[in-house]
């Protein structure tokens, strides 16, 4: 066993890190869209309604509406593990089988709007809209362990914007966003015994990312030509998240063969600092609202996502023999929402929402971790104002399609099924 072998089986490690890209229970790619429970409850179509502080996120435009301050802060509680694998021949075989873990995820969100002039707002916004923690069950008997144990993406968002009201039925509005984000990968290396020509365990091995920042912005139009017909455009754009002051740790698993050990032990990697870089990517919204009757309302949005800026993963390490470059080739990919509000009275709204979401992933990044899928989700919602307070609730049940990879990259080829069911609640005064 010489160095190439552990530097192949590192190699193997620092490709699941692409896997920490891949959420199939929330937006396109690894997006979080759950971001404020009155838009959630029509299923996010909200870009042309845009009429609580949740504007700050799903369209900016709506920021220059408003006419008094405003609070807006909640949770989105995301249910994960109901997700299994099946493998295929050759490898690893039909007899594989896997299972996430049960976890709960909290997404948090909050925002404030407040008036400077007649015509022009300030809005401070804070959120998570991209994220993913997955860790599979029986992790010792589990095949994927060679490519990821747990994984972990978390970016939180800072936004400040200025929305100036041109006409009273016209809001034009600009904001700066400052990313936040950190990541963590935790999985097995595996080599041959030479004296047994059999394979064990050899390492754990752990990258994290610390927290590091990147910068972007949002812009957002919103008209409402009639007292019954209203329309939104809003843009975010990419950003770019270097992580240079990660750290990777490699642990060594004792095999109980001393002659063995020893040799792992000799080539083993040290600690050492590792560098790498997330493209997270822009997207923009079309919406289009019409008010039916008095009472009821639709709206249909649509939303690009310009994953194709995610090429390639670059990891840099101190060590520069293992430094890797790996291929991604994601696809833009769109998103179609739509959603229905009822006034049921002055004070109480029911809200009714569908959606469906094209998978940016190619089939050769679909790894062992929860897969990027199409997925199709219904919503349900309730709305209650008071004079100084409003509470806003929503259920939304994801159905991810069912996704089979025979080309994927590190020929871990299989079957992947999952279903998951968020709730959340904003409470707004």
């Amino acid at each position: 066993m010489d160095r190439k072998t552990i530097h192949f089986a590192t190699s193997v490690l620092l490709l699941a890190v692409v896997s920490l890209l891949s959420a199939p229970v929330h937006a396109a790619g690894f997006a979080i869209f759950e971001q404020g429970a009155k838009a959630m409850g029509m299923a996010g179509a909200f870009g042309a309604q845009a009429d609580d502080p949740s504007a700050m996120y799903y369209n900016i435009g709506g920021l220059a509406m408003f006419t008094e301050s405003e609070f807006y802060a909640g949770v989105s509680a995301v249910s994960l593990g109901d997700s299994d694998f099946t493998g295929l021949a050759p490898f690893p075989g039909p007899d594989v089988t896997g299972t996430q873990k049960n976890q709960v995820l909290f997404v948090p969100h909050f925002y404030y709007v407040r008036p400077l002039k007649e015509n022009l707002n300030l809005g401070l916004g804070m959120n998570a809209p991209f994220g993913l923690t997955t860790e599979w069950e029986n992790t010792d008997d589990w095949a994927g362990r060679f490519l990821s144990e747990k994984a972990a993406l978390q970016a939180i968002d800072l936004t400040a914007a200025l929305g100036w009201r041109a006409k009273d039925n016209l809001g034009l509005s600009f904001g700066l966003i400052v990313r936040n984000s950190t990541l963590e990968l935790r999985k097995r290396n595996a080599a041959i015994n030479p004296f047994t020509q059999t394979a064990v365990d050899v390492a754990m091995v752990k990258l994290e990312g610390g927290f590091d920042q990147g910068y972007g912005f949002t812009a957002g139009l919103f008209h409402q030509p009639t007292d019954r017909l209203s329309w939104g455009l809003n843009y975010r754009s990419q950003i770019d998240v270097d992580y240079d002051n990660g750290d990777a740790t490699f642990t060594q698993i004792l095999s109980g063969d001393p002659a063995f050990d020893g040799i792992v032990a000799s080539i083993l990697p040290a600690d050492q600092h590792v560098s790498t870089g997330i493209a997270f990517p822009d997207n923009a919204t079309l919406a289009l609202a019409y008010k039916i009757t008095d009472d009821i309302l639709v709206e249909a949005d649509y939303i690009w996502w310009g994953w194709s800026s995610f090429e390639s993963l670059e990891l840099a390490f101190e060590d520069e023999t293992l430094d890797t470059t790996f291929a991604q080739n994601y696809d833009d990919s769109s998103t179609y929402r739509f959603g229905l509000r009822w006034d049921r009275s002055e004070t109480q709204q029911l809200r009714f929402g569908y959606y469906f979401e094209d998978s940016p992933q190619p089939s050769t990044s679909t790894g062992p971790l929860l897969p990027d899928a199409d997925r199709q989700g219904l919503t349900v919602g309730y709305g209650f104002s008071g004079e100084r307070f409003q509470v806003d609730l929503y259920v939304l049940y994801v159905d991810l399609s069912d996704r089979t990879t025979t080309v994927n990259r590190d020929n871990f080829n299989g079957s992947y099924t999952g279903s998951t069911l968020l709730a959340g609640v904003t409470v707004g005064w």
